[in-house]
């Protein structure tokens, strides 16, 4: 397995939804959460939407700028 087969391989396992009986940590962590769950903020902290959100966020910004030397996506012009 060289470094692309391992990156490959990590983030289907968190991004989940590629095939049956596979692991990831998304549908793991989501499953069962209804949207106020998911909205809600205990003790003003954020919600697990949020966190979602900004973990996309942060891998956009990572792999667009750092990997690819490009534009974030949801910087660019449409």
């Amino acid at each position: 397995m060289n470094e692309l087969d391992l990156f490959l391989r990590e983030h289907a396992a968190v991004h989940g939804a590629s095939g049956p009986g596979d692991y990831h940590v998304a549908d793991w962590a989501l499953d069962g959460l209804d949207d106020a769950r998911l909205r809600m903020r205990p003790h003003g902290l954020n919600s697990i939407a949020w966190l979602f959100w900004h973990l996309a966020r942060v891998e956009d910004s990572c792999v667009a700028t750092v990997v690819f030397g490009e534009t974030q996506v949801l910087r660019r012009r449409r």
